[in-house]
């Protein structure tokens, strides 16, 4: 039977002995609070849409929404199916929609299989400055949120890791694009970034002295032509560990980087003096060695 559904008569229900019991109002049609057995009370609305006789909960506990706010909700429901909506169809698809955590797994997962160096660096970030963001739906988060997690983080941790944040974020974003997880607008696209400062440093005199004191101090002579091969090619630590020698060209006075930063090989003239460090190493010929290895055989 119908009644006026009041926050009194919710909370003095009696459970039934079986089953559930639906009692509707008599103001709002299709607007009612349902009991179970157990006891658990929710407010419902009810109606057709497009057809079937639809149920759709309002909210899965009474107790957190009043009933005022459960009425607001079913008179809204109203209106949309009115509109010719489809709320329980929008239900289902925001639940199967991905979460943030969904594709930044997904790029994670992506980015070990092939082997990308920046992985375990791009984990360190995401974890850091998007784990209160794992269980976000996508379209959940906005173009206003990328821009202010970029402030916060700039704040905090400076402008550069800033960036980086951002730039990782809207990666993440393409990356579920491609895969077909993401089909909206990327929120990080359009995010414009903070100007970076290219940092320049030199060691001076004092510091070149303990640099060269160093060098002649170390017992491996792999070791002491590694630190001063860096100092005379720029190259970085990982290009250089992994140059073998059939990578050294003395005649021609080159040394071929077979992977570099950007994954294809790199071709690198030789100056006079680090020529002449190569040349005195014992295991000049060798088709094998390199650098990592020999240093650690040596050690």
């Amino acid at each position: 039977m119908p009644k006026h559904i009041t926050k009194t008569l919710v909370k003095d229900i009696k459970p039934p002995s079986r089953d559930q019991v639906c009692i509707w109002d008599d103001q709002l049609k299709g607007f009612g609070v349902r009991v179970t057995n157990a006891g658990f009370k929710s407010f419902i609305f009810q109606t057709r849409i497009k057809g079937p006789l639809r149920r759709i909960t309002l909210k899965p506990e009474y107790s957190t929404l009043s009933v005022a706010q459960a009425r607001q909700k079913a008179t809204e429901l109203k209106a949309a199916i009115g509109r010719g909506e489809d709320p329980v169809e929008e239900r289902r698809r925001e639940r199967a929609e991905s979460t943030f955590g969904d594709i930044a797994d997904a790029y994670l997962k992506d980015a070990e299989l092939r082997g990308l160096k920046a992985r375990g660096r791009s984990k360190q970030r995401l974890d850091a400055h998007t784990a209160k963001w794992r269980a976000r739906r996508l379209s959940d988060i906005s173009r206003d949120d990328v821009a202010k997690l970029h402030d916060k983080i700039a704040e905090a941790r400076g402008r550069i890791i800033a960036n980086r944040t951002v730039t990782l974020i809207r990666t993440v974003f393409n990356h579920a694009v491609d895969r077909g997880l993401f089909t909206g607008e990327n929120p990080a696209g359009r995010i414009k970034l903070f100007h970076e400062q290219p940092r320049r440093r030199f060691l001076s005199a004092e510091e070149l002295g303990r640099v060269n004191k160093a060098l002649t101090d170390e017992p491996s002579e792999y070791w002491r032509a590694y630190f001063a091969l860096t100092l005379f090619l720029g190259t970085r630590k990982t290009e250089l560990l992994a140059a073998r020698w059939t990578d050294v060209d003395l005649g021609a006075r080159t040394l071929r980087l077979p992977s570099t930063k950007s994954g294809q090989p790199h071709l690198l003239p030789l100056p006079q003096p680090a020529a002449a460090i190569l040349e005195a190493l014992p295991s000049r010929g060798s088709l094998n060695g390199s650098f990592r290895a020999e240093a650690r055989a040596a050690t």
